[in-house]
């Protein structure tokens, strides 16, 4: 049985700050290659630029998994960061929003006492 690490709010800071820089190193890349491709350079510059993109997702998704533990959601997003134009979204930080949100709510069966 594979164990979750425990979410504190460190780690949650910490994963909200790594999702946010890359989204934000990110929106330059991708506006890079658009323009690679749009100016008839193509694929002699989109290639390396799609690289750093994709390294940086990679990058992004192990950090990320090492602070929050595996979610299937970041296998999504791993995907939907390598589609050109896509990852103008800020994927990462919606991505970590949402396990963030799955790992902190109180299961719906269990009463808390002190709000009772």
């Amino acid at each position: 049985m594979i164990r979750l690490p425990v979410v504190t709010k460190g780690r949650i800071a910490a994963a909200f700050t790594v999702a946010i820089i890359a989204d934000l190193l990110q929106l330059p890349i991708t506006l890079a290659l658009l323009g690679s491709i749009l100016s008839g350079l193509g694929l002699a510059l989109a290639l390396p630029i799609e690289a750093v993109d994709i390294m940086i997702d990679i990058a992004t998704a192990l950090i990320e998994v090492g602070l929050l533990g595996f979610h299937w959601m970041l296998l999504p997003t791993i995907f939907l960061e390598a589609v050109p134009g896509i990852d103008l979204a800020p994927t990462w930080t919606l991505c970590v929003w949402w396990v963030v949100r799955r790992r902190t709510r109180t299961p719906p069966n269990v009463v808390d006492v002190k709000a009772v």
